[in-house]
């Protein structure tokens, strides 16, 4: 039998095995490589025209049971065709790396010399004669160092143990319940203060996927499902047998980053996304582009299970889900501090005036100063009258006073010679950051122990909050500028008991009525009317395509194709590399497999869909 397995490298590698019986799709398989040594992967499809070469290329080993559950794979093949990917590749990418590996990697003598001289290796000796010792538990004992020095002077081998991940008789299994499986994906969406909602409807004898962008989320979700696994995406054999045994056997909520979409649950019924809409934990940039939203979409439609978008503020895509009335929604009201904004006419002053005179009235009080801006200053040249940006990624760079720094706070790259990249020119300058903010602050009122700092959202809660440079956001590159700036607004006036303050030179004047009202309503109508005029997603699909000069092959072919819109090919660098992007949006009702088609045509080109409506 030939067997198609996704492996760790995204590609489909077949392996031949003579047990008559066919193992279930999702099992994890082992298979002698050409190089000797044993890897792993996940049993994709079978191949029945295999050659004889096939037969003899590799030997199979086989977990009993399938470790990703039959509703993921079909999830996967979906999501596959949606992203213009094989779908194997985005399998590779979801599941943990410990699937696609050898469980146990131990340390084996590879000489029998008793007269070594070496007190350490005297030591090792002795106990592998006594029992095993992973290569795991050599490191920590040892240092890593030690063992790969005898390693390498042919002292010690490593030994690859290949056993199944999950063993049946390990687990007392439960049949699979399906009676409460739904001929329609019921999708409901959930807004404001959400936490005791989503805990008094996943009670119950069933299993329940709670799914957060991020591990830091964790602890404010402790307190609110005492009982409930919580998992992370394991690294090491015990931590991967902890999660699918436990997703295997018990009637619990589960509570994981992104990657407990591929748990082999029995019995679940719910799939609930936690503040997924303005995470990057929910976006994968690395090849190939996947957003863990839409896979939460079709893994709960393949299980049958509730879907839940749980979230502080309605996203544009949710709102027009709601308006079709394919999704219900259902808002919690929450309660806003006092909200002041401070309209900031004169730029020569780091902060206005008024906001000056703010803090000085709640001096003695907990207070948080938010800058959306790292570092001190943009980096500024006068010759090229523009700011300076990275040769690697064309993102504006950051000056760190701190570190005496000039760098990109995107792909972290620094700008060595401290000089323009475009003309070599010096740099000044220009704008403002948190180290700034920071320093002028504590000029004016002193370092105290009550003040905090700080560029990203933390879980903590203060008695007044100021925000400042949060209109940036409003003019980055993005579609959904505007629907980042809005949901950080009121994110922000949350973390405020008493007081929240905006400072800012930029006005949009229905996010800040929809905060200032206490009626999200009033900027979701505005963009998504918006979004109508102008055909963008939800309306449309907007997909961006990135490759090199070749890209104006494709602009060509597709400009002759029935798109709504191709945009001009424009270029950008990418470590340095001089490459190319084009921007195109399709009509929903479009043949997006078309696009798939041409692209079949062209090499080293990466894809990325943007997020939509689901239906």
């Amino acid at each position: 039998m030939i067997l198609k397995l996704a492996t760790e490298s995204k590609i489909l590698q077949k392996a031949y095995s003579d047990d008559e019986d066919a193992p279930s799709l999702g099992t994890r398989i082992f298979f002698n490589s050409k190089d000797g040594s044993v890897k792993g992967g996940i049993l994709w499809g079978y191949d029945v025209k295999g050659t004889e070469s096939d037969k003899t290329k590799t030997v199979v080993y086989k977990d009993k049971i399938p470790i990703v559950n039959q509703s993921f794979v079909e999830a996967i093949k979906d999501a596959g065709d949606y992203y213009l990917y094989p779908a194997y590749t985005l399998l590779a990418k979801v599941v943990p790396d410990i699937m696609f590996k050898v469980n146990d990697r131990s340390l084996k003598l590879k000489t029998e010399n008793k007269d070594f001289t070496d007190k350490t290796f005297k030591r090792i000796f002795r106990l592998l004669k006594k029992r095993k010792l992973s290569l795991e538990e050599a490191y920590k004992k040892y240092t890593k160092s030690v063992v790969d020095f005898y390693i390498k002077k042919g002292f010690l081998e490593i030994e690859n143990n290949v056993e199944p991940l999950v063993k049946v008789e390990d687990i007392d299994m439960k049949i699979s319940n399906t009676e409460h499986f739904l001929k329609r994906l019921n999708i409901e969406i959930i807004t404001g203060d959400y936490k005791q909602k989503i805990k008094d409807m996943l009670m119950g004898p069933f299993q329940s996927l709670v799914v957060v962008p991020s591990k830091h989320m964790f602890d404010g979700l402790r307190d609110i499902f005492e009982d409930a696994v919580f998992l992370k995406s394991p690294n090491t054999v015990l931590e991967a047998r902890l999660c699918y045994e436990s997703a295997m056997k018990e009637d619990r909520v589960f509570v994981s980053t992104p990657f407990g979409l591929g748990l082999p649950f029995y019995n679940l019924k719910n799939v609930v996304l936690i503040d997924d809409m303005y995470s990057e934990g929910y976006k994968s940039k690395k090849e190939p582009y996947l957003d863990f939203r839409r896979l939460a979409y079709y893994v709960a439609k393949h299980y049958g299970a509730n879907l839940y978008l749980v979230s502080l503020t309605l996203s544009i895509n949710d709102y027009f889900l709601y308006k079709e009335k394919k999704a219900k929604h259902i808002h919690i009201s929450v309660k806003l501090p006092h909200i002041k904004i401070v309209e900031k006419k004169d730029r020569s002053f780091l902060i206005d005036n008024e906001t000056l005179e703010i803090i000085k009235q709640h001096i003695d009080k907990n207070i948080l100063f938010y800058v959306n801006k790292s570092g001190y200053s943009y980096a500024y040249c006068e010759r090229c009258n523009a700011l300076d940006t990275c040769v690697y990624c064309e993102s504006y760079t950051t000056y760190f006073k701190s570190l005496n720094t000039i760098k990109c706070t995107r792909c972290k790259k620094v700008n060595q010679e401290g000089v323009c990249s475009r003309c070599g020119g010096p740099l000044k300058t220009l704008g403002a950051g948190l180290e700034q903010y920071k320093e002028y602050i504590i000029s004016m009122f002193g370092n105290r122990e009550n003040f905090s700092f700080d560029t990203k959202e933390k879980e903590d809660a203060y008695d007044v909050v100021f925000a400042f440079s949060l209109e940036n956001l409003l003019f980055a590159p993005e579609l959904s500028a505007r629907e980042v700036y809005h949901h950080k607004l009121w994110s922000l006036a949350l973390k405020a008991k008493e007081l929240f303050v905006l400072e800012t030179t930029q006005v949009d004047k229905y996010a800040l009525e929809s905060i200032l009202k206490n009626n999200q309503f009033i900027f979701l109508e505005d963009e998504l009317n918006r979004r109508r005029l102008n055909n963008d997603p939800p309306f449309t699909k907007a997909i961006l395509v990135e490759m090199g000069k070749e890209i104006y092959n494709l602009y060509k072919e597709l400009s002759e194709e029935d798109f709504f819109y191709v945009s001009k090919p424009r270029y950008f660098y990418e470590r340095g590399e001089k490459r190319f992007k084009l921007l195109i949006k399709v009509k929903n009702t479009a043949n997006i497999k078309r696009l798939g088609r041409l692209l079949k045509s062209y090499k080293n080109y990466k894809i990325h869909v943007g997020i939509e409506s689901f239906l």
